[in-house]
């Protein structure tokens, strides 16, 4: 995981001022050396479960939590995000879909003029589709693929494209 530029500042002075404490408070200093004790008397004493066992539990629900924490504060906002992406333009047509949980739905091309859904005709020999406005009287898109289906799968990985690129550029920065 990546470290923001604005988190190194705070980073940097927690572990600064930590230091500053072990080093010039002896009360800090031997408060920390106590818990040192503590900790190692916790996992070399015997009980009915070994202390290395105890660090393992201890361990995996450090990490068990954390997922649920990753989970909560970045896959939720990602998910806002692309729940909220339902129109796009693509191929000089306006595609616009609803999502049912992550799948694409309900997908069709509108006209970018008068916003009527376009028709379309499918060319085997040339294989291509030909999007058009039976309202503007004007073809608005051609698209390889004699049959739909291919075309709107083909919009639908280029949908889930745009998603994944925007995602790496809010990531990024």
């Amino acid at each position: 995981m990546k470290i923001k530029k604005e988190y190194i500042p705070v980073i940097s002075f927690v572990v600064i001022l930590f230091f500053i404490l072990v080093l010039f408070v002896p009360k800090f200093r031997q408060t920390l050396l106590a818990y040192h004790e503590s900790i190692k008397d916790l996992l070399t004493s015997s009980y009915s479960i070994n202390g290395w066992i105890l660090l393992f539990f201890i361990l995996f629900s450090v990490i068990g939590f954390s997922f649920v924490l990753y989970q909560l504060y970045y896959t939720q906002p990602i998910r806002a995000f692309y729940m909220s992406y339902k129109t796009d333009t693509i191929k000089d047509a306006v595609w616009k879909w609803q999502w049912q949980e992550s799948s694409i739905e309900h997908l069709w091309c509108y006209c970018p003029t008068c916003n009527s859904e376009l028709s379309y005709e499918s060319d085997h020999l040339l294989f291509q589709t030909t999007f058009t406005c039976p309202y503007c009287n004007k073809e608005v898109t051609k698209m390889e693929g004699s049959n739909v289906n291919y075309v709107l799968n083909f919009i639908k990985r280029e949908i889930r494209r745009n998603i994944q690129r925007q995602i790496k550029e809010k990531t990024q920065k």
